[in-house]
């Protein structure tokens, strides 16, 4: 498997990152954010009661926070997240315009979320509990975790193998 131009070349010589070419990353970074958002959209919507909810609830949970454990270990995480001395200025750039698009994403999907509930509120007449906040903050931070490494590879236009 020949890495893609966009893997850094200088990656420390560990095996601690996945060589995993753009289509791979793509597919894992869409099941982790697809998979948190649905585990919290259900969590709010599913009678929690229910085994075959709390089994469907937590398996989404489960899937969005491996893939996004194994996005956070590839090589375009490497690149998201190492020092500007282990990558050249053209990752430097890529690296900068994927946190400015990943800030951005990030805000708009914090103020979305956060009229939604409001809204959900106001037309359903329940109050949004502690709880549906620290779920809202746990996609948030997952999300954040792995949103640099999926717009590296979502921008990669190199030939996956």
């Amino acid at each position: 498997m020949n890495p893609s131009p966009n893997i850094p070349s200088r990656v420390p010589a560990s095996r601690a990152y996945f060589r995993l070419g753009p289509t791979a990353v793509r597919i894992l970074s869409a099941l982790a954010l697809g998979s948190l958002i649905g585990w919290f959209a259900l969590k709010l919507v599913l009678p929690l009661e229910a085994p075959w909810a709390q089994l469907t609830v937590g398996l989404l949970a489960l899937c969005g926070m491996c893939c996004c454990v194994a996005v956070f270990l590839t090589t375009y995480s490497h690149v998201a997240n190492a020092p500007a001395e282990q990558i050249d200025e053209r990752e430097l750039v890529q690296r900068n315009a994927a946190y400015v698009w990943s800030y951005q994403a990030v805000g708009v999907v914090v103020l979305a979320a956060l009229l939604l509930l409001d809204r959900a509120t106001a037309w359903t007449g329940h109050t949004v509990d502690t709880a549906t906040y620290v779920n809202l903050l746990t996609v948030i931070f997952f999300g954040q975790l792995v949103l640099p490494a999926a717009v590296l590879a979502w921008r990669d236009t190199s030939a996956d193998d």
